[in-house]
């Protein structure tokens, strides 16, 4: 596991000795780049697609990528869910709370407390800087 001490170079260096110079890797270090800048707060699928395509990442690419940068070996990036409403507000739930609706079927709004219809198809990921990512920016 990474420690928090962690600065940008350290990121990208662990990025590369996984994939060298690999599209996986090139949208790695895009990404590292920007959470370093402290200009990255929220990775949404539209701004991933937009690096991946400057990196010419494929979609297994970009997976790869997410999975790297979710998982331990370099935890830069946690999960959430975003939830638009029938008014335009944008709603975030955390992991858990799709768990909790996967299991029993239902996902209500968090100010309304009404069901949400179909939140399955209406409920998207989108990924923020973990504590780790935090850190490096911090530098």
């Amino acid at each position: 596991m990474p420690s928090l001490d962690m600065n940008k170079k350290e990121a990208i260096q662990q990025v590369q000795a996984v994939w060298d110079k690999s599209p996986a890797a090139l949208l790695c270090v895009a990404i590292v780049d920007q959470l370093a800048e402290g200009v990255l707060q929220r990775l949404t699928f539209g701004q991933l697609y937009r690096l991946a395509s400057k990196n010419e990442a494929s979609q297994d690419d970009i997976a790869r990528a997410l999975q790297y940068l979710t998982g331990h070996d370099l935890h830069l990036l946690d999960t959430e869910f975003e939830f638009i409403d029938e008014n335009d507000e944008t709603f975030y739930f955390a992991l858990q709370d799709l768990s909790v609706a996967e299991r029993e079927g239902a996902l209500y709004h968090p100010e309304s407390g009404e069901l949400i219809d179909n939140y399955e198809e209406r409920v998207f990921p989108t990924f923020v800087p973990s504590s780790l990512a935090k850190e490096i920016s911090a530098k």
